[in-house]
């Protein structure tokens, strides 16, 4: 999985940075769905 994302990733290299931070923010986003509120 991490090889074809790397693969995507330098095939995009002008919106790198960007696709890097959409894939950040989807992770995060997934995590604090599945935490517990308080």
């Amino acid at each position: 999985m991490f090889r074809i994302t790397f693969k995507i990733l330098n095939w995009a290299s002008p919106y790198k940075i960007r696709m890097i931070l959409g894939f950040i923010m989807s992770f995060l986003n997934a995590i604090f769905i599945a935490m517990p509120i308080f």
